[in-house]
């Protein structure tokens, strides 16, 4: 009994996805699970109070779920399963298109729109990026723009990911004359030290002349990074990589104090 139960909840979970209401769903699971059914029955099977089935069944109808038996009394049937889900992913296929079209008008309208200045006194100095694909996006942004240098410190078992989502990042910097400066954190165990000396035999400025790396032989739950030598931004990974939020700064006097910290830490790394 605690299958079926699961089940059916799983079934109105999945018609809920496809864009019906909860009350929508379980009268039309209602339908589909018995044959002819009156509002009575409907109401008794499903738990939808009998005003709201009135309200509800002229909706089912039109949509093609559901169609009316001319009986003593009214009743309804549900039209097949298979068929049903059918109806309910054209549907969501034509409201995707409608929406793709309208985001597409909100484009160009976007483009034709004069930008509005605010007056502020001075551009912000400190700025939170929540994870996720806010920081993506704001990491991309960053990297395509660097010109001289990026100095960074991080785990070293992150810099995989890293590299998987701003490889091409990575390489036009790379070919640009972009510097790099990067300190990992690893700890000591088999299986990074094994990937350590792989990469260093591989190369250890990782093809490039002018990308420098350095090891620290403790683990590091902080990631921080001075960008040309006038940003910094820093984040801990206590939330985990998509849900950590990271501090941003323009802020000389910031900039420097992690200019200062990233050059002990440079100076102390093996």
């Amino acid at each position: 009994m605690e299958k079926i139960k699961q089940n059916n909840d799983g079934a109105i979970q999945t018609l809920m996805d496809l864009g019906l209401t909860s009350c929508q769903a379980r009268i039309y699971m209602t339908l589909v699970q018995n044959r002819k059914c009156t509002a009575k029955i409907i109401s008794r099977i499903s738990k939808v109070t009998r005003q709201d089935v009135y309200r509800i069944m002229p909706k089912l109808e039109k949509s093609g779920l559901a169609r009316k038996v001319l009986d003593t009394p009214i009743g309804w049937e549900a039209t097949p399963l298979k068929d049903g889900l059918a109806i309910l992913m054209d549907l969501q296929n034509e409201r995707f298109l409608q929406l793709q079209t309208k985001t597409l008008n909100l484009l160009d309208s976007f483009k034709e729109m004069k930008t509005k200045t605010v007056y502020r006194d001075k551009e912000p100095e400190f700025v939170i990026i929540s994870g996720g694909k806010q920081q993506k996006s704001w990491w991309k942004e960053k990297l395509e723009k660097l010109h001289t240098c990026l100095d960074c410190f991080t785990e070293f078992e992150g810099f995989g990911a890293a590299h998987l989502y701003f490889g091409e990042c990575f390489k036009k910097a790379f070919d640009n004359g972009v510097k790099f400066r990067i300190i990992f954190f690893t700890s000591e165990d088999k299986k990074v030290l094994a990937t350590k000396k792989a990469l260093l035999d591989l190369d250890p400025n990782f093809g490039y002349p002018h990308v420098q790396s350095r090891f620290f032989s403790t683990s590091s739950n902080s990631v921080g990074m001075v960008l040309d030598g006038n940003e910094a931004c820093f984040y801990t990974k206590d939330l985990g990589l998509k849900k950590s939020p990271m501090i941003w700064s323009k802020n000389p006097y910031f900039v420097e104090i992690f200019k200062n910290y990233f050059e002990m830490l440079w100076n102390s790394a093996s």
